[in-house]
């Protein structure tokens, strides 16, 4: 068998450049688009509380939707197609034999074998990075988009995994799970992790991205060893790799309830119907299940607005809230949300990635905890931030259920016996030495008003514990 040189490298060349489109195309989109309206028409005819007369109606409308969706996703293989064969045209007519070698057996197995190099030398691109930073190779991104951007794929994930996990909702109600749950930048990072050096939780980690309500699926489809440890994208000299534990369950409420908390500027006290808090538990129970483990472990700054359900849904569960000093934390806000505002101008993928996982704390798409007054001025300012913290702070203090334990990130730092008691509490071994750094504390002296206010919460909450 013969190899003809010139339609093989033309082929490989035609091959190449479809695929670089075929990744910029939304075919993600166009999918999940199919089966969305599928899989909510399905929902809908197996609803026992749903009369014959609007599951009809609502049939109708899914089937009008998929509809849409198979002409959008035809569209763009047509757009492929028409690339394929204009490029295809003009080869053709300076390589001879081109066009009976491409459909042949050949030039089908040069075409495969190309493809998936070619995908796999993007994803292999560079030294990989578990953190969310803008050096995401184009196929990563795809994944990401498709996961995590697509609200229909996300469910169908998950109604997958839970058909393959079969976890118990009423199981994963006890066990002395931990839900940490702060303002971004109170040391809940470092708390969490903490916590699950101990082994005794299971929690999800960078290595269930992007299928992250899909924790068993992937899992027995993601066989990635491990990569280089890397500094994550806030630059605190936090190092994170596959398997740091890190705040990725949002995406849950995101994609079940987000309409009706994340709002175009703000986030809202979230209060789940009692139909998905029990999907919650199932979730829960999934992870668990994945990590062959009895007791789970989150970190969610977003949990802060739905304490009382955690306290409910989960009866003997630790809830711990972190706070730390004001004006160090403020100064701490607004330098963070000074960085990601750059790095969002620059990269606008690490946006997206953001938003995905509704970590709206800091950055270009920065939202604010609704539990209060709307803090003044501008978030490049420190003051805004210390507005913020007395606003959230505050409320917790009025709202929180009785059961949740405020953390001190001073005392953490400060006073070893704090993390002994914290663990004893929980049910952990402390382990030798304190993983916590000394901690920045401003000085108490000339306190604006906003400042003043700031630090009778914080003695509030030292008080309270």
């Amino acid at each position: 068998m013969t190899v003809d040189l010139a339609s093989t490298a033309a082929l490989a060349a035609l091959t190449l450049i479809l695929v670089q489109i075929a990744l910029r195309l939304p075919l993600g989109q166009a999918i999940g688009a199919i089966t969305g309206p599928s899989l909510r028409s399905v929902a809908v005819l197996r609803a026992r509380g749903i009369s014959d007369h609007w599951k009809e109606r609502a049939m109708k409308l899914y089937a009008w939707r998929t509809l849409k969706g198979v002409a959008w996703f035809t569209a763009q293989l047509l757009l492929l197609a028409a690339v394929a064969l204009g490029i295809g045209a003009v080869i053709a007519a300076v390589v001879p034999g081109f066009v009976d070698f491409s459909i042949g057996f050949q030039g089908i197995v040069v075409t495969l074998v190309v493809a998936v190099l070619w995908l796999w030398v993007l994803k292999a691109l560079g030294v990989r990075r578990a953190a969310p930073r803008s050096d995401y190779t184009p196929m990563e991104q795809m994944m990401h988009r498709v996961a995590l951007g697509n609200g229909a794929v996300a469910e169908m994930g998950f109604a997958l995994d839970q058909l393959i996990a079969r976890p118990d909702a009423e199981a994963a109600r006890i066990g002395g799970h931990v839900f940490v749950a702060g303002l971004a930048r109170a040391g809940t990072t470092v708390l969490t992790r903490a916590l699950h050096e101990s082994g005794a939780f299971g929690s999800l980690t960078y290595r269930d991205m992007p299928f992250v309500l899909a924790p068993t699926l992937w899992g027995k489809l993601n066989r990635r060893g491990g990569v280089q440890a890397s500094e994550r994208a806030h630059g605190d000299g936090l190092v994170v790799d596959l398997d740091s534990v890190e705040s990725l369950e949002e995406p849950f409420w995101r994609v079940f309830d987000g309409a009706a908390y994340i709002k175009a500027d703000r986030l809202l006290p979230h209060v789940p119907e009692a139909a998905l808090v029990s999907k919650y538990r199932r979730y829960v129970g999934a992870i668990l299940k994945a990590r062959g483990a009895g007791r789970y472990l989150a970190k969610n700054n977003n949990n802060i607005l739905r304490l009382g359900m955690l306290a409910e849904a989960f009866p003997d569960a630790h809830l711990l809230v972190p706070f730390r000093d004001p004006v160090a934390h403020a100064g701490s806000l607004r330098a963070q949300h000074a960085r990601f505002a750059e790095t969002h101008a620059k990269d606008p993928f690490s946006r997206d990635y953001m938003g995905w996982l509704a970590h709206h704390e800091f950055g270009s798409d920065h939202r604010w905890f609704a539990v209060g007054d709307k803090p003044e001025g501008d978030p490049t300012a420190r003051d805004y931030w210390l507005a913020e913290w007395c606003s959230v702070y505050d409320w917790l203090l009025e709202t929180a259920p009785e059961r949740v334990r405020f953390v001190c990130y001073e005392d953490l730092c400060n006073d070893p016996a704090a993390w002994s008691t914290l663990a004893e509490e929980i049910g952990i071994e402390a382990g030798n030495a304190t993983p916590f750094r000394a901690a920045d504390v401003a000085a108490r002296e000339g306190l604006s008003e906003l400042e003043a206010r700031a630090y009778a919460i914080y003695d509030r909450l030292r008080t309270r514990g």
